[in-house]
């Protein structure tokens, strides 16, 4: 509460009584105002008001907030004193609100990151989060001056990310250990990053590398220290994550060992010979085909022969003009 305004009693000789008054009077009283919403009270006044005393203490002024009735339920901050610390004093409370105030930013992660943090029911994102809290918190109090407790910082990914772009991951905290928590953040995704190694295949090959109800895809992942892999075939990339060197080169040797197996070759052909070479008068080449370790289909759109096996099995074929 603000102090009540009482009379003052001069006495004296009246040369000083009269001096002494001209000095009081020529004292300026001003007073501001400012809303506070939310938690912005708690921040402006402190625990048990350590903050608004020592802010008051600091700039000579008195400092009170009243709770509002408003259904906003906002509340009222004055401060009452000389102008240039009226001044300085709402600055400084204006800085403490603006460091506390709750910001988000968004950072773009690998899929495969996502995973590996939502996955056991999100224990990832919560472990990561933990961390980023102890690791602010022990780098101590510099630059972080006026943060109120009760902060943190939290990690969630969005949920309305458009279908195929990449996921965000949206950093919550207060503005004054943003920029510490998105430099933590970025530092960990580069180091996820680093761990992941890419492959381009021919996309037709993702399937062998997939292999029937996944089975193949899912034996990498207990390779080694274990491995987490992805096969797009839109995209004919095979991305493997795992912080084990060793295990990333073991399957990507395994994953390039199916490649080699499953050379992909071309041959154009009309539409009117593939009931030729499906049917029974092509029993014989299929035969052929088959001797020589290749398999045979025809592509989606009826206008060329697929050949799949090694090298030099496609190669091996009698037909003519295969393009690899």
């Amino acid at each position: 509460m603000l102090a009540k305004i009482t009379r003052i009693h001069l006495r004296g000789h009246p040369a000083k009584v009269s001096k002494a008054k001209s000095d009081f009077l020529g004292v300026q009283v001003v007073s501001k105002t400012r809303n506070l919403t939310g938690r912005e009270v708690a921040i402006v006044v402190g625990k048990t008001g350590s903050t608004i005393n020592s802010i008051s203490d600091k700039h000579s002024v008195v400092m009170e907030v009243s709770r509002g009735h408003s259904e906003d339920d906002s509340s009222t901050l004055r401060i009452v004193g000389q102008s240039e610390g009226v001044d300085s004093a709402m600055a400084e409370v204006d800085t403490l609100l603006h460091i506390n105030e709750d910001v988000e930013e968004v950072i773009l992660v690998d899929p495969m990151m996502k995973n590996q943090l939502l996955n056991n029911s999100g224990a990832g994102i919560k472990e990561f989060q933990n961390s980023l809290n102890n690791a602010i918190l022990d780098s101590g109090s510099d630059g972080l001056s006026g943060v109120a407790g009760g902060g943190g910082v939290f990690l969630v990914f969005d949920r309305n990310t458009a279908k195929g772009a990449p996921p965000a991951l949206v950093i919550k905290s207060i503005r004054a250990t943003m920029e510490r928590a998105k430099n933590l953040v970025s530092k960990k995704i580069d180091e996820f990053n680093s761990n992941i190694t890419t492959i381009d295949v021919p996309g037709e090959v993702i399937p062998a590398i997939i292999g029937k109800g996944g089975a193949k895809i899912n034996s990498f992942r207990s390779e080694g220290a274990g491995a987490e892999v992805e096969a797009d075939a839109a995209t004919g990339k095979v991305k493997i994550y795992s912080h084990d060197a060793a295990t990333r080169e073991a399957v990507k040797s395994a994953v390039e060992q199916i490649v080699a197996e499953n050379h992909i070759g071309h041959v154009s052909i009309e539409k009117a010979t593939i009931g030729l070479l499906l049917g029974e008068p092509g029993k014989e080449v299929r035969e052929k085909v088959a001797e020589i370790g290749c398999n045979f289909n025809v592509s989606n759109d009826d206008s060329k022969l697929v050949l799949k096996g090694t090298d030099e099995q496609v190669r091996s074929t009698f037909f003519p003009g295969i393009s690899m």
